[in-house]
């Protein structure tokens, strides 16, 4: 698919400018200091129909007692968000205050390790074995991927565990929710919404004993969450399997080949990274899920080449067939480079340890167009941007439907120096190319939000929000992007009075 590039061109060279990013390394760094919300200076300005709230998760920390995370997913949480309204902006910055941090006051020292489980020392050792045996390890619920809002309530989601409550008025830690007994176990970061049935849908990963689960619950508009089905895998894979597909009549999850045995939980027991838990084993094939919503207990099931995914854009149904549009990668390699991002590795290490995230190869992070045939249990496959790419987001009410529009993260190649995402793409599925909006030196983006405007005439009429990184100045402010006129980049800035760290998903919320 063709690529178009919209940075500013030289007048001597006639040729897109080059950024530069050398200072990545800011996006690493603990956050300062927290805040209720405050004013933010706003630079550019702020369209008048842009009015609700943005909610951002991340971690807030790459250190605990003194020690290096394990990885950049163990970091507590923290909610960033922004109000929107009048042309005006106010921020506000919280660390999500988990359980595991409040029994570490009460008990008045560290309790858990660089991996984010109760650490293997005198007094605790039980407390790992038994949890080994029920499938409960006891791991901080560090509530960082996720912040969703649902029935009026605002949620910190973190895919090994139950959701935390956060207070919408000044995102203050209320505690965590099993939903009144209706969440069982693990609920994960990335629910999907269908909008002809007025319901949400998602799923977590259950160790039982020596099983694993696939637990499905349906998240409805009014009434109560609830557990719809249970479907036993055939591997243990915890933690890679992170997001999924909803259309108006199925769920698709695709299984990576990933197993841990035992052994390997005996050892994340005793203290190892359970990061390095599952295997990649390509023998086993990546599992293809789908479960019909009318029929959720019969889910129909085949194997495939393997594969993984991280993300998904969209999904929806055509001629009899369920098509889905998701981040295509031959391995987990980005799952494991994010893990050491944090570390202060050298760059010749991260670039020689992944060198398939940064040469160009077209087997990491496309966007790729897959179709299932669900009476022939067969499964296709055509890239759609032969461009590293991650975070892809779309026109929210299309949700479920056939879309044009995609918006992502994009990684462009030829910068060796730099291992982060630094621009952002638009990828029109009618021309099938992708505009690629460059940012400027030192500039990284995070997820882009899309937020319709009120009576928009076109799919794409609406604004992309995203944090970003200023690594010049070490400091980060909410851009607005009119997505229409993508090209014409950042029209509106509002700044934070500092830095904030890399984060992962949020959510608008119209007022």
């Amino acid at each position: 698919m063709q690529q178009v590039a919209t940075t500013p061109t030289s007048p001597d060279t006639n040729q897109p400018k080059q950024s530069q990013h050398k200072y990545w390394r800011g996006f690493f760094q603990d956050v300062v200091h927290q805040h209720s919300y405050q004013p933010l200076r706003v630079e550019g300005a702020i369209p008048d129909d842009l009015n609700g709230s943005y909610y951002q998760n991340g971690p807030a920390n790459f250190s605990s007692h003194g020690k290096t995370l394990g990885h950049i997913f163990t970091g507590d949480g923290l909610i960033r968000s922004v109000r929107l309204g009048n042309g005006k902006a106010e921020g506000a910055v919280k660390v999500v205050d988990c359980v595991g941090r409040q029994r570490e006051r009460t008990e008045g020292k560290p309790l858990y390790d660089e991996h984010g489980g109760l650490k293997w020392q005198q007094g605790y050792r039980m407390e790992r074995i038994k949890g080994l045996l029920t499938g409960e390890l006891p791991f901080l619920n560090a509530g960082n991927t996720n912040i969703l809002p649902w029935q009026g309530q605002l949620l910190a989601l973190f895919e090994a565990d139950v959701p935390t409550l956060i207070s919408p008025d000044n995102l203050d830690t209320l505690g965590t929710t099993n939903m009144d007994g209706n969440i069982i176990g693990p609920f994960s970061a990335h629910p999907r919404w269908v909008s002809e049935r007025q319901c949400g849908y998602n799923f977590g990963i259950r160790p039982d004993g020596q099983d694993t689960l696939l637990d499905i619950y349906a998240m409805p508009r009014q009434g109560a969450c609830q557990l719809i089905t249970s479907i036993k895998l055939d591997r243990r894979c915890v933690g890679y399997i992170h997001d999924f597909m909803a259309t108006p009549n199925y769920l698709v999850f695709f299984v990576p080949p990933m197993h841990a045995t035992m052994k390997d939980l005996f050892n994340v027991a005793l203290g190892a990274s359970p990061f390095d838990m599952s295997k990649w084993d390509k023998s086993l094939g990546t599992e293809v899920i789908v479960v019909p919503l009318d029929r959720p207990e019969q889910p129909i099931r085949f194997s495939t080449d393997p594969f993984f995914v991280i993300h998904h854009a969209n999904g929806y149904e055509e001629n009899g067939k369920i098509v889905l549009n998701y981040m295509h990668s031959a391995d987990h390699s980005l799952y494991r480079q994010l893990g050491d991002l944090h570390r202060g590795l050298p760059i010749t290490y991260l670039s020689e340890t992944y060198p398939g995230l940064w040469d160009g190869s077209s087997s990491f992070n496309r966007l790729t167009r897959s179709e299932i045939d669900l009476q022939k249990k067969q499964i296709s496959y055509d890239m759609l941007a032969d461009l590293s790419c991650e975070f892809p987001r779309i026109n929210p009410g299309l949700q479920g439907s056939k879309h044009r529009y995609t918006y992502m993260l994009g990684m462009p190649p030829g910068k060796p120096e730099m291992p982060l995402f630094s621009s952002l793409e638009k990828y029109d599925a009618d021309s099938g190319k992708t505009e690629t909006l460059e940012l400027g030196d030192e500039q990284y983006p995070n997820e882009p939000i899309f937020i319709r405007r009120q009576n928009p005439s076109s799919e794409d009429d609406g604004y992309l929000l995203s944090v970003i990184y200023d690594g010049h100045n070490h400091s980060s402010y909410l851009a607005v992007i009119d997505a229409k006129k993508f090209n014409e980049g950042v029209i509106a800035k509002a700044h934070f009075d500092q830095a904030l760290p890399i984060s992962f998903h949020g959510n608008w919320l119209s007022s």
